[in-house]
């Protein structure tokens, strides 16, 4: 994937969870504490394109599982 997408797309996951509630596994918690959003700019620009496809797979994985999970309580499917 391009490199400026994956930035843009970590970058997007900084600034905000869509699901509002963080998992305790996200990778990006202590970061958002501790940086700004121009630090954690700064950051995620020095990544390796191997560092950053990771940073990206981690929370396509999670986001995909949050929201299978939320699709079957919207659907009443678990209960």
């Amino acid at each position: 994937m391009e490199r400026d997408y994956l930035i843009v797309f970590i970058l997007g996951a900084l600034k905000d969870c869509p699901f509002g509630d963080y998992v305790p596994t996200c990778p990006t918690i202590e970061l958002r504490k501790k940086l700004s959003t121009k630090q954690f700019f700064g950051y995620i620009r020095s990544l390796t394109d191997a560092e950053l496809n990771t940073l990206y797979e981690q929370h396509s994985t999670c986001q995909n599982r949050r929201s299978d999970l939320s699709n079957l309580y919207v659907n009443k499917s678990v209960i």
